[in-house]
């Protein structure tokens, strides 16, 4: 074989680099004008091609075992494991992240031409409806419920402009430094050095961590029991499923180390007091000053806001996440003029694949005067009314209870269902008008997807209600139980 000299190596690199330029070149500038372009999510109607891609990609991601790179916690656990933030591989990496994403749901949906939809966070400062709504994967209220999930804001929730409004966002891309644009400089993906640049810190911070405004859910049930037949109270609601849907300011921050996460959230609630049985005993029945009679709205019985807190970790677990959260309530109600009643609760929140087709989920808690989300069997208060000169008597209600569910994912489109639940007022905290003393439930369901926009199940579920009898101001015997069978049939349809 004979040598190659300078010359000949330059000859043909000068050829090579022609026939880029020539034939290469316009390959590349044609892919280039053709491939596919991301469009605004609030400009695609609900049955628009790329958001049937979407969901049907979401589905098949889901639909994968945890052997499989694509499976959709092994794509969440990339990103959990290795994204860089607070450096300038902030930016690139996350563009190849959503890239490759881009590439499973072309393969999977069979689109060939899908690109990831995007929200214009200046034009639309709340999650876009595309997100909400029954009927859809892309929502947390009917989610895969193999793979739940909840977000922290709600509908309502509403981005503060001067964070990712247009001026903002129009300052922030006028930024010429890149450093100060896309964060510092770094020699490794983590733990190299480097900063958060404002477009880091503000809008993409903003949004992750701390666009938490709006009317949201508790902090004590992030989960809900999975049913179609049950949209506006959850099913569980007054027999273990703590639930409500509140206005309120929250703040949260997630710490990544190794394989897990750790969530922290804390937050302010407008309360919602008020527990019925005490207006039903009428204003003069409270001397005249226990009650709002005039009715100005359960909230004011609230003189100061509802504080709850969340701690939450997350670990992958057969091809899923498995969660544990541990959070608090304090709350106090206003009766009368003088009257402060505490409103207090401890709750935990499971979520744990076992196998690759059983997941259990469920929630526990323990509390006082838990009325307005439905604790106590809907009792927050005993009360006798002030007769001569007695005058009247409050006890706050405590009870325990909570709900447990196994999901069985059968395959992509059936999927069952099985639980229990309880709420377990403490009979010594009953009162003569306060004699609700358990509530408890049990179901099953299947849930069967006829088609990418349609879903029918069939719900049974036993209750068995309790109460107990008072001799005079004295517990008595248990009375007579109330029991039933309760069947339901429901399609729910995507629009």
């Amino acid at each position: 074989m004979s040598e190659i000299n300078r010359r000949e190596l330059l000859i043909g690199a000068t050829g090579l680099t022609l026939s880029l330029a020539l034939g290469g070149c316009e390959g590349c500038a044609k892919k280039i004008a053709n491939r596919p372009l991301r469009r605004n999510v609030a400009n695609l109607a609900a049955n628009d091609p790329i958001l049937e891609a979407y969901r049907d990609g979401i589905a098949a991601m889901q639909a994968l075992g945890g052997g499989d790179p694509r499976n959709w916690t092994r794509q969440a656990s990339i990103h959990q494991d290795h994204c860089p933030h607070g450096n300038w591989f902030f930016l690139p990496w996350h563009r190849a992240y959503l890239l490759s994403f881009e590439r499973i749901i072309r393969k999977l949906s069979g689109m060939a031409d899908f690109a990831m939809p995007y929200w214009d966070w200046r034009c639309q400062r709340s999650v876009p409806g595309t997100f909400w709504g029954t009927g859809t994967i892309l929502s947390p209220q009917f989610s895969n419920p193999a793979y739940p999930f909840d977000r922290v804001i709600g509908p309502t929730g509403v981005a503060d402009i001067s964070v990712v409004g247009p001026s903002r966002l129009a300052t922030l891309l006028n930024e010429t430094d890149f450093e100060m644009f896309a964060s510092g400089a770094a020699t490794a993906l983590r733990g190299g050095g480097g900063f958060k640049g404002p477009l880091e810190s503000g809008p993409h911070d903003y949004i992750h961590a701390s666009f938490v405004r709006g009317t949201m859910k508790t902090f004590m049930s992030p989960l809900d029991p999975i049913s179609l037949s049950h949209v506006a109270m959850p099913l569980g609601a007054t027999a273990g499923d703590l639930w409500a849907w509140l206005p309120q300011v929250r703040v949260e921050n997630r710490h990544k180390f190794g394989g897990s996460t750790l969530l922290v959230q804390a937050g302010i609630l407008r309360p919602s007091f008020g527990d019925l049985r005490l207006a039903d005993q009428g204003v003069n029945g409270l001397g005249g000053t226990a009650v709002d009679g005039t009715f100005s709205g359960f909230g004011e019985r609230g003189r100061q806001p509802f504080y709850e807190a969340r701690v939450a970790l997350s670990h992958p677990l057969a091809g899923r996440n498995a969660t544990v959260g541990v959070s608090g309530h304090y709350g106090r109600e206003q009766v009368g003029t003088d009257k402060g009643i505490d409103s207090s609760a401890v709750a935990v929140d499971v979520t744990l694949p076992i196998v690759k087709y059983l997941i259990f989920r469920g929630e526990g808690f323990t509390g006082t005067n838990l009325v307005p989300f439905g604790g106590g069997v809907l009792q927050g208060v005993g009360f006798i009314p002030a007769a001569g000169a007695t005058p009247a008597q409050f006890r706050k209600i405590s009870a325990v209870g909570g709900w447990a569910e196994l999901i069985s994912p059968v395959t992509a489109k059936d999927i069952l269902y099985a639980g229990a639940g309880t709420d377990d007022p403490r009979d010594r905290t009953l009162m003569p008008n306060s004699t609700r003393s358990k509530n408890t439930f049990v179901w099953a369901s299947y849930f069967r997807k006829l088609a990418p926009d349609v879903t029918a199940a069939f719900e049974w579920s036993f209750w068995d209600f309790r109460t107990r009898t008072f001799n005079g101001a004295n517990l008595g015997p248990r009375a007579p139980s109330g029991r039933g069978n309760v069947y339901n049939i429901a399609i729910a349809y995507q629009f």
